[in-house]
């Protein structure tokens, strides 16, 4: 997809709570197939059909969480460069 893209279309859900945009470095698109059975939770205004981020809960499987970040450990860096909510995201995945 390219590098320094901005996900400024964010899906209400825990995991994105407190996040209004994220920042992601050469990411790699990813795409919910069948809705009943994942959400895009982070795209692009006017392309909603790729996300950077997903998920996919279903009972008695648990939950798969899906993000486009090259370097998923450096992702708090681009915070000061585009203004996202990059360490809010971070600290949301890692709540229960």
């Amino acid at each position: 997809a390219g590098r320094d893209l901005i996900a400024d279309k964010i899906t209400p859900d825990r995991l994105a709570k407190g996040v209004s945009q994220l920042g992601f470095s050469r990411a790699c698109l990813v795409g919910a197939i069948d809705s009943s059975q994942a959400r895009i939770l982070a795209c692009r205004e006017g392309d909603e059909e790729v996300s950077f981020l997903a998920v996919s809960r279903a009972p008695g499987r648990g939950e798969v969480i899906v993000m486009s970040h090259a370097l998923w450990w450096n992702l708090n860096a681009l915070n000061g460069t585009d203004g996202g909510d990059n360490p809010q995201l971070m600290e949301n995945l890692f709540t229960p």
